[in-house]
């Protein structure tokens, strides 16, 4: 089995300690191997999140008409969720100069840990040393959020 993108950089991160910053560790990343994944491409590590670009999104399906996320795309995250065990929760999207509609992403929580942030332009993984969610085929599973 291959090794997923979450693995590598947590193994490329461990090799090199701390040595580089994340700057440098985001180009490291980059430059040892795919860095795609079931749709999604590595952009860059902050603070232990990963951040991956994501397909193109129909924003119309993301959105009711206030802003909140549509119910198709909750449905299809409840299923994720709950294999997972996480809470959802539904912020806005802040600051926004337009502010008759405010639009709302999702973060998912595992206890007091906030371990991913979906939105239709990116999507957020925590990477800690050692994973604290279950990752075998995470990302596909969150790609039929993006579909």
């Amino acid at each position: 089995m291959n090794t997923s993108i979450l693995q590598r950089i947590r193994e490329i991160r461990k090799s090199v300690g701390t040595s580089i910053n994340e700057i440098e560790l985001t180009e490291l990343i980059k430059v040892n191997g795919d860095i795609a994944e079931s749709g999604f491409r590595f952009l860059t590590i902050y603070n232990n999140f990963a951040t991956f670009d994501v397909p193109a999104q129909d924003i119309s399906l993301w959105y009711k008409e206030d802003g909140w996320v549509s119910q198709a795309k909750e449905q299809i995250l409840d299923k994720v969720v709950e294999k997972l065990g996480l809470e959802i929760l539904e912020p806005p999207d802040y600051p926004k100069l337009d502010l008759s509609v405010i639009h709302h992403h999702f973060e998912l929580f595992s206890d007091k840990y906030k371990v991913i942030i979906i939105h239709p332009k990116f999507l957020k993984i925590l990477v800690p040393d050692h994973p604290i969610i279950p990752e075998e085929n995470l990302l596909d599973q969150l790609s039929s959020l993006y579909i």
